[in-house]
């Protein structure tokens, strides 16, 4: 390992004795730079250059002590574990993306650029900090594309307004209907739903092995302890976590709520959970998440609620309402909770936002979704998210 990594940063390190001398700033025609060497002594004892001055003046000194705080703000980072997640599928479009702004000095893409930088800087004593990759970024200009980052930063602010206007619609439907609604409720006599109920609460691990798949993973099951204390049928819920999560952040909520009567089953999805990004930043696995995760994960609850079903009259007194299911999830939890509730995916739309160049949004959530686009060699699963054929039986 100890090699592969010496051979890994040694052309880096080669590259850092090239690095950048200057930023320069870009906007239409107009193009203006700054020193990176200026940038380091105003860093270090206030020292405003030339070169700084035009760009400082009128600046209050608060705001100058901020930004010379920004500039040595630092963090200690793994550099092998930083380098693998960049070289994920994630890492490589989130690159990609941020090389349309952050140029090279031949004014390409400074994807590359910027992670043989990133893991330099992280790989300095002192941690990584903005001065340390800048003084790291191997061509001898960095390039800022003013620009397409106004242009860029203008599209979220119409998307961010959008969002808004959304909402405020939903809200005031909402309030149109439940004004319109015959149907009362005495609030006061609700439970506050932030205590534990009145239920006392076992939690049981299981082990599902789904044959068919070659799937084994874990479940958490969560139930009130003395069945015959709830009145009536059981009614069942399944939790399902973001990614990189696992079935033990969902606990508190499992608890809580067969405290209340239900019965709370947390799978963990062992493709897309803590113990894949582990292996991912140990060297061991290359993508933060299986792909297949968009098929399985749905699967997995199938599988899970058969269970359910099959153990209903042994485990449970035939207590279970599997008739009607509740499924709630985080993140990536909550797109598997879509897709069995008969949600479909829509593969044109997902490649004109995933299309470099016009991504506004490279979030976590959006890096998620454009990774989908790798099923398309797969014709079964594209038609089970197409058709909406993962949806639940259980759904009403």
């Amino acid at each position: 390992m100890m090699l592969c990594l010496g051979a890994f940063f040694s052309p880096l390190n080669e590259d850092r004795a090239k690095a950048t001398e200057r930023i320069a700033i870009q906007f239409g025609f107009v193009g203006r730079s700054i020193p990176v060497s200026s940038l380091a002594a105003f860093a270090e004892d206030g020292t405003i250059d030339q070169s700084l001055r035009w760009y400082l003046r009128g600046v209050n000194p608060e705001v100058q002590e901020e930004l010379r705080k920004a500039l040595t703000a630092s963090r200690e980072i793994n550099p092998s574990e930083f380098s693998q997640l960049l070289h994920t599928p994630e890492g490589d479009v989130m690159l990609r993306y941020t090389g349309q702004f952050i140029q090279t000095n031949s004014r390409d893409n400074g994807a590359r650029a910027i992670r043989g930088a990133l893991v330099v800087a992280a790989s300095q004593p002192e941690g990584i900090s903005l001065l340390s990759f800048l003084q790291a970024f191997p061509t001898p200009a960095l390039r800022l594309d003013l620009g397409l980052i106004l242009t860029h930063y203008r599209q979220v602010r119409r998307t961010i307004a959008d969002i808004d206007s959304f909402l405020s619609s939903v809200k005031e439907t909402s309030q149109a209907d439940a004004a319109k609604s015959s149907l009362s409720l005495n609030l006061e006599s609700i439970s506050p739903l932030g205590e534990m109920g009145p239920y006392a609460v076992s939690m049981k691990p299981l082990i599902l092995q789904d044959q068919t798949r070659d799937r084994t993973f874990p479940v958490d099951l969560y139930r009130p302890e003395d069945l015959n204390a709830v009145q009536g049928e059981l009614s069942v819920l399944v939790l399902s976590h973001g990614l990189g999560g696992s079935r033990d952040l969902f606990a508190d909520f499992g608890e809580h709520l067969a405290s209340h009567g239900f019965v709370v089953a947390i799978p963990q999805h062992i493709g897309s959970d803590r113990n894949q990004q582990l292996a991912v930043r140990r060297w061991l696995k290359h993508e933060l998440f299986q792909v297949s995760e968009f098929v399985d994960r749905p699967r997995d609850i199938s599988f899970l609620l058969d269970e359910l079903e099959r153990i209903n009259a042994t485990e449970f007194t035939g207590k279970l309402n599997l008739s009607k299911v509740g499924v709630l999830g985080h993140s990536f939890g909550g797109t598997t909770a879509l897709t069995l509730a008969g949600a479909t995916v829509d593969f044109d739309r997902v490649n004109q936002l995933c299309r470099l160049g016009t991504t506004i949004d490279v979030g976590l959530a959006l890096l998620l979704t454009c990774r989908i686009r790798e099923l398309q060699d797969s014709p079964e699963s594209i038609q089970l998210l197409s058709d909406g054929e993962l949806r639940m039986n259980e759904f009403p």
